[in-house]
């Protein structure tokens, strides 16, 4: 936020699987306040772990995940989303039917740690569109 081609109100943070639940953890009103911090202006979860209790938010959430995620299930999003409340603040969340975990991870579908990875360039496409959109909107 310091650096002279930074603008320091709209610094977001952008998290992938263990990274998108930090992002969750990071965008929370509770954490920023303990640290004294500045929130982010944004926070983007790609397949996080959703925990199923909800938590007031420093700042704006999205939250890309597919349908047929066996890591991180996106049914626990679903359900954090369903016990959302306005006071919490603005989140989004949105699920891409018959996507994997990292289904913007191009290459071919596998088995990694028991889980099952796949491309989807459709959903990574509409993912990279609802990214921008959603950080351009912190103008």
């Amino acid at each position: 936020r310091s650096r002279p081609d930074v603008d320091p109100a709209r610094v977001s943070v952008v998290g992938f699987s263990h990274g998108g639940t930090t992002a969750l953890f990071v965008a929370s009103s509770a954490v920023v306040e303990r640290l004294g911090a500045r929130p982010f202006a944004r926070a983007v979860a790609f397949y996080p772990w959703c925990l199923r209790n909800g938590a007031a938010l420093a700042g704006p959430l999205l939250t890309l995940i597919g349908d047929a995620d066996d890591w991180t299930p996106a049914d626990r999003c679903v359900g954090l989303q369903a016990d959302w409340r306005p006071e919490f603040g603005p989140a989004t969340l949105h699920v891409y039917p018959g996507a994997t975990h990292a289904f913007d991870a191009p290459g071919r579908e596998r088995i990694y740690f028991g889980h099952r990875l796949g491309y989807d360039p459709g959903a990574t496409e509409d993912a990279a569109t609802r990214l921008r959109a959603f950080l351009d909107a912190a103008r």
